[in-house]
């Protein structure tokens, strides 16, 4: 507060001031025995040097008269001379008052910019408030933004959280990647905090990155850190406005459910319960993480008490995260295997379907030419000048070839229902892992039914070919039948 102990200063002696700031206004009240008008140039020089986005406000008092104000808008020059009027009646004893009052952001422009004058005025205000107090306050500067950053007018090391940045200037700022409504829709559907609609903050807003050299400010944000963390953790969690208790049930192996008095909690075991927030609300499936952390906190806690955490709640949390995967992938593997059997069953059955057509073909072709070479034999052993196809042989083979033709047509009709019919199971295989496996996965073991489209091409391609050779067999034969047959 040095520069304003110089304001101060040029006003005269004090008898004592008050200091006080909050998020949106600073307040500093000065009693004076030795109060002196400043000269016009030295007062415009602080005014001047107030950041735009403010406003000052000064307010003299002389013992219980009208207060002289100056404002943006009034003259300078006029105020001063409005005090040097009613100094004039100053009498020994009399009070003398100044009261000046800094309105942040007043003019509504970057509203994720606020000033601090005094980091302690402000830690000193922030540590007065109630539990629902702070939250308030830092719930409204959240308002429609996502980081905010507090410039701070003294001199002192900067730090930050994920979203509240104390600066001097802002240059090249690394903002910490805080999806708030990502990890607020994660909260409403694993928890249940009953003041949800109210209060819109995350741990990662309390959480020091990088820390300040105020230590009371750091042990505030570390409790609330701490409660924010538990309320994301928790199963059920609320604020009782009245007796300032903050309700947390946490259902976990055992069933913990406990009342804390926000005066009574400690900052301590904010790594503990941060570290496993952000772990739970990181990558994965977080209905099975926060079941896990549910479970390990629950035996994790001395006596119940979520206020007295162990060291080392992570790590016992993560080993048991490291068993659940295993068994979970074992589980996964055999799902898997088993698919791939079916996959290559239907692979076989598809290139079956195939292998039957070309045996039906062989029989066929055998059937015919064991015929032929039949009726050759008998005519070379009966020595008869009769012709080899008599008209009972012509009109026997004849019959041979028509039935060979219809069942050359059935058996591309069979086949032609059978791979149908294979394609179907495929589908339908596919489907009833729809619940056990995410899409992705799916995608990339059934291959987008490339595989089975590419078998089924394969057997149509053969099972064609063969048909082919089937017909021109049973073309030649009738042609040569029709060159030495007997009709």
């Amino acid at each position: 507060m040095s520069h304003f102990s110089s304001l101060t200063s040029i006003f005269g002696t004090t008898i004592n001031s008050t200091v006080s700031e909050s998020f949106h206004e600073l307040k500093i009240e000065m009693s004076f025995n030795d109060f002196r008008v400043p000269e016009i140039k030295i007062l415009n020089a602080f005014i001047e040097s107030i950041p735009s986005r403010d406003t000052l406000i000064l307010n003299f008092i002389l013992d219980d008269g009208d207060p002289i104000n100056f404002s943006p808008g009034l003259v300078l020059s006029e105020f001063l001379i409005e005090i040097q009027d009613a100094l004039i009646y100053k009498e020994n004893g009399s009070k003398v008052n100044l009261i000046l009052t800094i309105v942040k952001n007043s003019n509504k422009e970057n509203v994720n910019v606020i000033t601090i004058y005094s980091l302690d005025e402000l830690t000193r205000n922030l540590l007065n408030q109630s539990l629902l107090g702070v939250m308030h306050l830092f719930s409204q500067v959240m308002i429609n933004n996502s980081c905010v950053y507090f410039m701070m007018y003294e001199q002192t090391d900067d730090f930050h959280s994920a979203t509240f940045y104390f600066l001097h200037e802002i240059n090249d700022i690394n903002e910490s990647s805080c999806d708030r409504s990502r990890i607020l829709k994660k909260r409403n559907d694993v928890c249940n905090f009953l003041n949800a609609s109210q209060y819109d903050l995350l741990p990662e807003d309390f959480h020091l990155i990088t820390r300040s050299s105020n230590q009371a400010l750091n042990g505030l944000m570390d409790k609330m850190a701490n409660i924010f963390s538990l309320i994301f953790i928790s199963d059920i969690s609320s604020f009782e406005r009245d007796t300032q208790k903050i309700r947390i049930k946490v259902n976990g192996y055992k069933s913990i459910e406990n009342e804390l008095i926000y005066s009574e909690i400690s900052p301590d075991g904010e790594k503990e319960y941060f570290d496993l927030y952000s772990w739970v609300y990181n990558e994965g499936n977080i209905n099975d993480k926060i079941g896990l952390a549910r479970n390990i906190l629950s035996i994790h806690v001395p006596n119940d008490n979520l206020l007295c955490v162990r060291k080392g709640l992570l790590s016992s949390v993560q080993s048991a995260y490291k068993i659940y995967l295993k068994d979970n992938v074992e589980q996964y593997v055999a799902v898997k295997n088993k698919v791939n059997e079916f996959l290559f069953e239907l692979s076989s059955k598809i290139m079956k379907k195939a292998d039957t057509f070309v045996d039906t073909f062989k029989k066929n072709f055998i059937g015919l030419f064991t015929f032929f070479l039949i009726v050759f034999l008998r005519s070379i052993l009966i020595s008869s000048d009769n012709p080899v196809f008599t008209k009972e042989v012509t009109y026997i083979e004849l019959i041979f070839l028509g039935v060979s033709l219809l069942y050359l047509l059935m058996s591309i009709w069979e086949a032609h229902v059978d791979l149908k019919k294979v394609e179907k199971d495929y589908k339908r295989l596919e489907e009833r892992y729809d619940d056990l496996l995410v899409p992705e996965d799916i995608q990339i073991i059934f291959n987008d039914g490339k595989d089975c489209a590419e078998d089924v091409e394969s057997a149509k391609k053969k099972i064609i070919a063969y048909s082919i050779i089937w017909f021109l067999t049973l073309m030649l034969n009738y042609i040569v039948l029709c060159e030495i047959g007997q009709f």
